[in-house]
């Protein structure tokens, strides 16, 4: 609706300008009146001095700027931003009639379609709380909440300077676990003034603290030997438990395998927040090789919580090829350890003066394994403190050769000698995940008698590796010997340190198709005071098989690599298809390759690309729904060449330590930007449709916008030619009567 108005004005003399130009024009016509000179007698006289007169005068009024200004005034419609809280807690079920919270949009969207055929409005959906999203209103019955974590302060500031909207509606229960509070997001959005008319804030949700029991980690290798004993650990958290003991039970294709029944521990806290943390170890052995699924299931009276993961079973047995310089503690413990082990089978040799078998013809045949058909079977190669000039460059190429290109496993294990410095510049030297000093500082790590205590990385309890207790591992006798390592090679991975002083301990790195594993300490042979093999042969067991993964995937020329294997919903995943050592040329090879991940019924797919000159396939993506996502490659590669992956998407459980709805932080917000809050369980209990309450008191945000638009008269071609006219009658008249 437009309402237009014009007037008549004067552009050059605004205000009292006017009157200097008035008394201007009239002076100049009375000069010009009474300064005529001769002039003839009658009417002709009259109408020259006129003439005379009006042309000073017009002139004068040209001079004014005389023009028509015509100003039209519109009414714009005011723009409202909805902004809807889509982190984890928003997922919680008590809402109206035990919905979910974030289903409060489905009834607020109703509200505002009628505030917008009533009022003049324009209306823009975002979601918030995971990134700032752009939403479908049409598809607010199927918004999902998953976001694992809400830093909802830097959405609104990004999302109001983004729009610019003059009113901000926010769907949301306040829970803030990351950047800045609600209230300091206010006080910043009141001195920017945006958005103008503040935000106006919805809170659904309660604050009842439900007693709760969950499956906060379950530990298990995710590739496991055929007719071992597995462990499988379980942290469980629970919260306002009531009477009643806990049962776990851990099933295989529906068959009871494990089970436990624990007591409700006491709590220490009087926070009714507070959490209490129980651990157990259960203990599985598959009958068959293949993939096996197993379901751990809680259950303390009306509470429970389920958890699966699929372990991969195989019936190869280790082959393992020791080869050190003497027989130390560690190397000598360790394989009698090894010997031990019914799913492994070790040779070893020593290289004190010449190559020899060490031990009895259970130890290896007496030719040395150096050629590479020779070490076709074996799947870990341990180097002890031996140095290069043991070996021929051929056989050093060969060992290379056959972690690189077949898989295998290579693990240095350096000592006092120092000799794995002597690798340096050959091929299996490359090998090493981490830089080294000299010999004679690598050796004096192993002599400086200090005390040290292995513990694992977060990155080996994300792969499920050196599974014992926090306490176990700090109860263990301390070592007294390592590496002093001056680098880790970029792209290795760290997965033990000394908790003393953070000095890495265990470093891995990928090779093509094999892994190298540097083990900087050789004591472990201490954790055997009284309990004999059982720590020193659970440690290095977990690392051989975690090395010699690479061996597991038979013929296949691509495994499928996702890091990291465990996350929760939207937080980065790079996937990625590597090769199995050679993969000829690569002009040969597709750019573009399509992985799909599969949970169930639910499939994504996602394109992987190789860049110039690369080997491997990659992209990044925000982790899907929580689950257990199974990845696969449907096209661009042979099916049958490329080995799958897991991928283990965990629930987002820091955005469900507090359940209840942050009233005071927004209601902060709300006030400090000169909105309103309203709390969605409190106006189904008054009987007020709380959406509508909130549309209802939302202010008029429509503006008026005049536009101006000047037409001049003094350069119309209708004026000059009045000029004309009359300056050319009195020329006329004055050359009629022959006046000069």
């Amino acid at each position: 609706m437009a309402a237009e108005h014009a007037e008549f004005v004067f552009a050059n003399a605004p205000g009292w300008l006017g009157y200097l130009f008035a008394i201007l024009a009239f002076a100049l016509g009375w000069w010009a009146w009474r300064r005529y000179g001769p002039a003839p007698s009658g009417i002709a006289g009259r109408i020259a001095r006129i003439c005379r007169v009006a042309a000073l005068v017009l002139v004068v009024v040209l001079l004014a700027g005389p023009a028509l200004r015509q100003t039209t005034v519109s009414s714009e419609p005011g723009t409202i931003v909805v902004a809807v809280d889509r982190s984890a807690s928003m997922a919680r079920d008590d809402g109206v009639n035990g919905s979910q919270r974030i289903a409060a949009a489905v009834e607020l969207k109703a509200q505002l379609d009628e505030l917008q055929a009533m009022r003049n409005v324009r209306i823009a959906w975002y979601g918030i709380g995971n990134g700032v999203t752009a939403i479908d209103p049409t598809k607010l019955d199927e918004l999902d909440a998953q976001g694992p974590r809400s830093a909802l302060g830097e959405d609104l500031v990004q999302l109001s300077f983004l729009t610019r909207p003059d009113c901000l509606l926010l769907l949301s229960d306040g829970r803030v676990t990351a950047g800045s509070s609600l209230p300091a997001t206010g006080e910043r959005l009141a001195r920017q003034g945006v958005p103008a008319h503040g935000v106006w804030a919805l809170a659904p949700g309660g604050t009842t603290i439900d007693p709760s029991l969950t499956i906060e980690d379950l530990s298990v290798p995710r590739q496991a030997p055929l007719g071992e004993r597995v462990p499988v650990r379980l942290r469980l958290t629970g919260r306002n438990l009531g009477e009643g003991d806990i049962r776990v039970v851990m099933e295989r294709g529906g068959e009871v395998v494990a089970e436990a029944t624990l007591s409700v521990p006491e709590s220490d806290s009087d926070d009714p927040l507070a959490l209490d943390e129980i651990e157990i170890e259960l203990e599985v052995v598959f009958p068959d090789e293949g993939e096996h699924r197993l379901s751990i299931r809680v259950e303390q009276a009306d509470l429970s919580d389920r958890s699966e993961v699929t372990v991969n079973v195989i019936q190869r047995k280790l082959q393992v090829l020791m080869l050190t310089h003497r027989p130390r503690y560690e190397m000598r413990y360790l394989r009698v350890a090894l010997d031990r082990d019914l799913t492994v089978t070790v040779h070893s040799y020593l290289a004190d003066g010449r190559w020899r078998r060490w031990g009895d013809d259970n130890y290896g045949p007496d030719t040395k394994p150096f050629t590479s058909a020779a070490l076709a079977d074996y799947d870990v190669i341990i180097i002890g403190d031996i140095g290069a000039d043991a070996f021929r460059s051929e056989q050093l190429d060969a060992i290379a050769d056959h972690v690189r290109d077949r898989g295998a496993g290579l693990v240095w294990v350096p000592g006092s000698r120092g000799s794995a410095t002597t690798f340096r510049g050959s091929r299996l030297g490359n090998l090493l995940p981490v830089r080294l000093g000299d010999a004679a500082t690598l050796g004096r790590g192993y002599l400086d008698n200090a005390e040290r205590q292995l513990e694992p990385s977060e990155t080996a309890a994300a792969m499920r590796l050196l599974t014992l207790d926090r306490d176990e591992w700090a109860n263990l006798p301390l070592l007294r010997t390592g590496a002093p390592i001056i680098e880790v090679v970029a792209g290795s991975q760290v997965l033990a340190v000394d908790s003393r002083s953070g000095s890495p301990l265990v470093v891995s790195r990928d090779y093509d198709a094999g892994r190298a594993l540097f083990i900087g300490t050789d004591d472990t042979w201490r954790w055997r005071r009284n309990v004999g093999d059982h720590y020193l042969h659970r440690f290095y067991s977990q690392l051989l098989r975690f090395v010699s993964a690479g061996r597991g995937q038979g013929d296949a020329r691509w495994r499928t690599a996702i890091a990291p294997r465990e996350t929760t919903p939207g937080e980065p995943v790079q996937l990625g298809v590597v090769p199995n050592g050679t993969v000829g040329d690569l002009d040969a090879l597709p750019r573009e390759i399509t992985l799909r991940l599969q949970r169930g019924d639910d499939e994504l797919f996602h394109r992987l690309h190789r860049g110039d000159r690369q080997r491997s396939f990659l992209n990044t993506i925000p982790a899907p729904a929580p689950g257990e996502w199974k990845a696969t490659v449907v096209d661009g590669l042979a099916l049958d060449e490329v080995v799958p992956a897991d991928l283990l998407v965990l629930p987002p459980r820091d955005e469900l330590r507090d359940p209840r709805i942050d009233a005071d932080a927004l209601r902060e917000l709300a006030t400090t930007t000169g909105g309103r809050l309203i709390l969605l369980g409190d106006a189904h209990k008054a009987g007020v449709q709380p959406s509508a309450a909130l549309v209802n008191s939302l202010p008029a945000l429509d503006h008026q916008q005049a536009t101006t638009q000047v037409e001049a008269v003094w350069d119309e071609w209708w004026v000059l030619c009045l000029l004309i006219v009359v300056l050319g009658i009195e020329w006329a008249v004055r050359r009629w009567f022959r006046l000069p």
